[in-house]
C-alpha cells in the first residue's frame, strides 16, 4: 500500500512540474500554449508581425518564429515552433 502511495505522489509531482513548465499567452481569440499546432496560434492570434524561418547551420528550416506587436501598451511576442508545434514563448520589452 505504501509504495502504491509514493508511485501516486511521485507522478502527482511529475504533472505539477510538467503543468508548470508549460507556458501559455493570451490572444485576443483565446489562450495558447506550448505544445500548439501553429495553425491554431494563428487562429487565436490573427497574423503575426513578422514571421522568419530559423536555420541550422546547414541552412535547412528547423522552425518558424511569429513576431506578434499586440500595440503600445504590450510586450512584443516571440512565438517559436519546431515540428509544427509552438515550443517557447518569449516576450520583449519595446
Amino acid at each position: 500500500m505504501k509504495k502504491i502511495l509514493l508511485l501516486a505522489m511521485v507522478i502527482g509531482v511529475l504533472i505539477a512540474f510538467g503543468i508548470a513548465f508549460a507556458d501559455s499567452e493570451r490572444c485576443d481569440g483565446g489562450i495558447v500554449s506550448t505544445g500548439d499546432p501553429i495553425d491554431k496560434v494563428l487562429e487565436k492570434c490573427g497574423n503575426p508581425k513578422r514571421a522568419y524561418d530559423l536555420l541550422n547551420g546547414y541552412g535547412i528550416i528547423v522552425g518558424q518564429e511569429l513576431v506578434y506587436d499586440f500595440g503600445p501598451n504590450q510586450m512584443i511576442r516571440y512565438f517559436r515552433f519546431r515540428n509544427g508545434r509552438l515550443a517557447v514563448i518569449r516576450t520583449d520589452s519595446r
